[in-house]
């Protein structure tokens, strides 16, 4: 058996400081690692949390942004056999 894993990236947070943000994996994908990404840095971290039944990861923006700065986006890593 081989295991593949892929990274899911969310839509962007909202620009203001405790805006969230979740993605959750594809049918049959396993989350396996949840994390952040900022272009801008100033992320507040990010955890994988239970949404009726579905792990999600979801991440949370640190910072305000301003004008064309967008959000964080949470960045789940997915695997399946």
């Amino acid at each position: 058996n081989t295991i593949q894993c892929s990274s899911i990236l969310s839509t962007p947070s909202g620009q203001n400081v405790g805006d969230t943000t979740s993605v959750q994996c594809p049918t049959g994908g396993v989350l396996t690692g949840c994390n952040v990404y900022s272009k801008n840095g100033r992320a507040a971290g990010a955890y994988i949390e239970d949404k009726n039944g579905v792990d999600v990861c979801t991440a949370v923006n640190g910072f305000p942004r301003y004008s064309i700065e967008i959000g964080v986006q949470a960045v789940a890593t997915c695997c399946q056999t």
